[in-house]
């Protein structure tokens, strides 16, 4: 039997490549893009907003925590673009612990601990006051 690798019969691989899917490195080339652009704009918008931070004169010897914008393309199921994403997120990996911070706190609490303070308040029958 001869197969087509004996008989040095090769099928070509194709590659394509969507440049308009790409994500930028950096935010100057994020804003020549129009859809980044917006994206961009809605972020930050959303950020002053929230009032998310606040202004502080910075201390003596010591140095200001850097940003840096990350870009990210959501795509549907058959490659198209669903959405493009946008955040612009602290490096906190330049801090040292004591002496750029002493504690950190996250008010996170998670959907199951609600539920089991719910759950006994109304099993010991306690009272919900407001205050």
């Amino acid at each position: 039997m001869i197969t087509q690798g004996k008989s040095i019969i090769f099928k070509p691989k194709v590659l394509i490549a969507e440049l308009d899917n790409r994500e930028p490195v950096d935010v100057y080339e994020a804003l020549r893009h129009p859809a980044w652009r917006d994206v961009v704009q809605q972020e930050y918008s959303t950020l002053m907003q929230n009032q998310t931070w606040e202004l502080q004169p910075l201390p003596p010897a010591r140095a200001a925590v850097g940003c840096k914008w990350l870009f990210k393309v959501n795509n549907k199921a058959d490659g198209t673009v669903d959405r493009y994403k946008a955040r612009l997120v602290a490096k906190g990996y330049s801090q040292t612990v004591g002496r750029d911070f002493s504690e950190t706190f996250n008010p996170v609490v998670r959907a199951n601990t609600i539920r089991i303070i719910l759950a006994t308040t109304v099993m010991k029958k306690w009272v919900i006051r407001q205050t």
